[in-house]
């Protein structure tokens, strides 16, 4: 065990038992503990002769809260500069902004998550041992400052950090850089901003304690850095002079994504299942359906599951299935279920697109980038922005257009054609395709890094032939979109005759048989012979005759009188007028009337 380690102390203030031998169990290992049930308990363990590094301090307390606490220590210059992590309930936002105006350096909430209370203990720890290392070294080379620079400077330089500090009088231009900032920064080491430098911008951060660090304070915060998207801790501390005045500011950046990125993996996940439950109880009370999706079978259920588990994330989503099977609709249904539902769904049938056209429909142009261009017109990326795109028949986009998609998915963005200013969008990708995408990348007509950027989340839409069970769910569904005046009514022997067909068009074809069985009174199978329906016993008995008044029975006698004698007549619209004893005009009128059609 490394012995320095547990030089560290750290005072853990709670009034309830409990929580202190939690956080001792977790510590125990790290360094040497004392425990405080009370705030004045407290401030007398920090006043001691072997005050603590560290102070874990619990803001509900009876006697004395947690604010006084930090309040009185920060008043007072022996005990000012010990880091206190306040501990707060969950979701107590109010609570946290204000320890941070008291000078609290961070805060852990209850209950306590293990691999959080460790990082942010760590994160204090290793602050105070670099910034006490430093100090120590100043302090002992005061008296012959000329000698000892050489030395303080290698310091400084083996530092994993990034240092750098600015003269009191020019604000932000950098005077000095230590060597990993330098290594990072390459030929550029002179007249620099730290604002422009370091963070990418064209004037002072908003974030910026300057004038709190010219006063004398030192000051401590965590930021997403704009320029690198990457988490720092930065503190920022007063360099004096020989007079006590003072000279300059400086600021240590220590890189801690690794820890925020842990931090917001468990946030994000617990927030995913608390969506993903709300959605199970609000989503799921009708079995037999989901949204415009009909189907109660064991295999849709599964599909209904993970529609929800796609619509619970921003992850990317791949649907399989074969032609007909419902995949759009699927993708519609993750979409409205999703944090994105109230932004556009674009929906781009990659298949129908012309490949030279493909980059300029998916990226967009600038007025003047080719002949023709006479406007700008945004791509598919840029109008899906902030919702979802669907990519139907993914496996038809070539080579060239995956690579500039895959640098957008990535976060890289696209230029327009004709332009050189890069877009950003946020846009949740949807894919759905009937071909096999691994048959699809050993022929390199997929690129594999494109595929797995895709195929985060796999949903596979199963056949009409393997969930037969839903084709009476299915048939009733399609009769009430067509027919919903309820003329007519599907047998038994029909039924039985759809069940056991095996639909090689799936639900598309199921839905257009419906159709033309209304239309036509005739029931078109591929392969079956509609000589084995009579069409007197099985086609006109299927009209609901005993469920209707006189004006509708007679009404479909004149529709199925016309549609005989069209057929009869090869829809000679003359012909079958002369017959039926009509004008042209009246014929044609009840034609578009009853919509019907060769």
């Amino acid at each position: 065990m490394d012995t320095t380690v547990l030089k560290d102390k750290i005072l853990i203030v709670d009034d309830q038992p409990e929580n202190i031998r939690i956080l001792v169990k977790l510590l125990k290992n790290r360094c040497k503990l004392m425990a405080a049930a009370s705030g004045a308990e407290a401030i007398e363990s920090a006043m001691s002769d072997t005050p603590p590094s560290l102070i874990l301090l619990d803001i509900m307390m009876p006697d004395m809260d947690g604010y006084e606490v930090c309040r009185r220590l920060k008043a007072d210059e022996k005990t000012r500069d010990i880091p206190i992590i306040f501990i707060t309930a969950m979701g107590e936002a109010e609570d946290e902004t204000r320890g941070f105006e008291l000078g609290a350096a961070d805060y852990i909430t209850k209950p306590f998550n293990p691999a959080v209370v460790e990082a942010r203990v760590n994160t204090q720890l290793e602050l105070l041992a670099h910034r006490s290392y430093l100090e120590d070294q100043v302090r002992v080379r005061t008296i012959d400052l000329a000698a000892s620079e050489a030395r303080l400077g290698s310091i400084i330089n083996a530092f994993r950090g990034f240092i750098y500090t600015c003269e009191k009088n020019d604000r932000f231009r950098m005077d000095f850089m230590n060597q990993a900032l330098r290594d990072w920064a390459g030929d550029k080491t002179e007249n620099l901003n730290c604002y422009d430098f370091i963070f990418g911008l064209d004037k002072p951060c908003a974030f910026c304690p300057a004038d709190k660090v010219d006063q004398g304070e030192t000051i401590e915060m965590e930021i997403e850095n704009p320029w690198d998207k990457r988490w720092y801790h930065i503190v920022h501390s007063p360099v004096f002079a020989n007079d006590g005045s003072i000279a300059k500011r400086q600021a240590i950046l220590i890189d801690i994504t690794a820890r925020k990125l842990r931090e917001m993996e468990l946030l994000e996940r617990e927030e995913n299942l608390r969506r993903e439950n709300l959605r199970l109880k609000t989503s799921m009370k009708d079995r037999y359906r989901f949204g415009e999706i009909v189907g109660k079978s064991q295999c849709m259920q599964e599909v209904y599951e993970n529609i929800l588990k796609a619509s619970a994330t921003d992850a990317n989503t791949i649907i399989y299935g074969e032609s007909g099977t419902g995949k759009e609709l699927v993708a519609k249904a993750i979409h409205s279920h999703s944090e994105r539902k109230h932004k556009k769904m674009v929906t781009v049938n990659c298949g129908a697109i012309p490949e030279n056209l493909l980059e300029s429909e998916f990226f967009g142009y600038k007025k003047g980038a080719f002949t023709g261009a006479d406007k700008d017109k945004a791509g598919f990326l840029e109008i899906a922005d902030q919702g979802t795109l669907f990519l139907d028949e993914i496996g038809e986009i070539n080579l060239n257009v995956q690579v500039k998609l895959l640098r957008a998915i990535e976060g890289a963005g696209y230029n327009p054609v004709g332009s050189t200013k890069p877009l950003r969008p946020d846009v949740r990708i949807i894919s759905a395709t009937n071909r096999d995408i691994k048959e699809l990348i050993r022929k390199k007509a997929i690129r594999e890094d494109f595929f797995y950027r895709i195929h985060i989340i796999p949903i596979y839409m199963p056949p009409l032939r393997e969930r037969k069970e839903d084709i009476p769910l299915l048939a009733e569904h399609f009769l009430k979109t067509h027919d919903p005046g309820k003329h007519h009514a599907i047998t038994a022997k029909i039924m039985d005759v759809l069940i056991n067909y095996e639909w090689p068009g799936n639900v598309r074809e199921l839905e257009n048989t419906i159709h033309r069985f209304i239309t036509l009174n005739r029931l078109d199978l591929i392969g079956v012979d509609p000589a084995e329906f009579d069409r007197q016993d099985e086609i006109t008995t299927a009209f609901s005759l005993e469920r209707q008044n006189l004006p509708a029975v007679l009404e479909q006698v004149e529709k199925k009188m016309i549609l005989d004698r069209l057929i009869k007549n090869k829809w000679s619209r003359d012909k079958t007028a002369k017959d039926l004893g009509v004008n042209r005009k009246a014929l044609y009128r009840k034609i578009k009337l009853y919509g019907l059609s060769e």
